[in-house]
């Protein structure tokens, strides 16, 4: 009885090279505008710690003073408040260009007639709705 051996064909195949780029980052940009006061700054950023800040706490910004300009992979959220009896106005802006633009947020949880952060007034306080508009 003969044996054979067979050998079967082999044949490689080559991928084509797929060049992956990550998103660009989402970055924000907090600016104390005509009103200065006392504001902690938490995000998100979908690392498991929930929000946490990202302020220095218990500061007080000044008129044109940036709070916070950072960036960050994977943010989901960003929430203000007040600390103290002294009202922050200012903006709270995005950019997913690598800072090229900024946008406004959309506001979910403010009140006043804005639903944007373009321009937000965050107090301490309930009587800071005088001043937002």
């Amino acid at each position: 009885m003969m044996m054979m051996l067979i050998r079967p064909q082999l044949s490689v195949i080559t991928a084509p090279r797929v060049h992956y780029s990550p998103p660009p980052p989402v970055c924000i940009r907090v600016t104390t505008g005509s009103l200065a006061g006392d504001l902690n700054v938490l995000v998100n950023s979908n690392n498991g710690k929930g929000f946490v800040e990202i302020s220095v706490t218990g500061r007080l910004y000044e008129l044109d003073e940036v709070v916070v300009d950072e960036c960050f992979a994977n943010l989901v959220g960003v929430q203000v408040k007040g600390t103290t009896d002294r009202s922050w106005m200012g903006s709270i802006l995005v950019s997913t260009d690598h800072r090229m633009s900024y946008n406004p947020f959309t506001c979910l949880d403010c009140s006043g007639t804005a639903d944007n952060t373009t321009s937000i007034v965050v107090g301490g306080n309930d009587d800071s709705g005088d001043i937002a508009t």
